[in-house]
């Protein structure tokens, strides 16, 4: 799970997707899909967290990766799942109905993006020592 965070398992799980939703032939180019999916939201992620918690987690400075990111990295990856589906299903989208609502290029929504800056380093600087601040908000603090 080096590559990225979730699982292709759990995508397949959570939305329910199988390679005909997909117009996909197997198991595997499904898999392959997902997978270059995960990647990109990982690096999509890392960006805006501006941290890598794999590498953080490989030089030792975190024990673990929050499972909340891993959450997060599923519901990001689901809303990639749900476009192609509508992408792949749809050849017209008529001017009236609700698809071009769904259709929006934006996979991180404004309550997910609100969850990642919850994992930002917070820097302060003096003139004698600078240092980073970690907190995560909890649920009230974000309504």
């Amino acid at each position: 799970m080096g590559k990225y965070y979730s699982t292709i398992e759990d995508v397949i799980v959570y939305t329910g997707i199988e390679p005909v939703d997909l117009k996909l032939d197997t198991e595997e180019e499904l898999h392959s899909t997902i997978e270059t999916w995960l990647i990109q939201v990982k690096s999509l992620m890392d960006r805006i967290t501006e941290r890598d918690f794999h590498k953080e987690l490989e030089d030792g400075k975190i024990n673990e990766i929050d499972a909340g990111l891993h959450n997060i990295a599923l519901r990001i990856t689901a809303n990639m799942v749900l476009q192609a589906q509508i992408r792949k299903q749809t050849s017209t989208i008529e001017k009236d109905s609700n698809l071009p609502q769904l259709l929006q290029s934006s996979i991180i929504t404004q309550d997910i993006r609100e969850e990642l800056e919850q994992y930002k380093n917070k820097k302060i600087e003096s003139n004698d020592f600078s240092f980073f601040i970690r907190r995560v908000r909890n649920g009230s603090e974000l309504s």
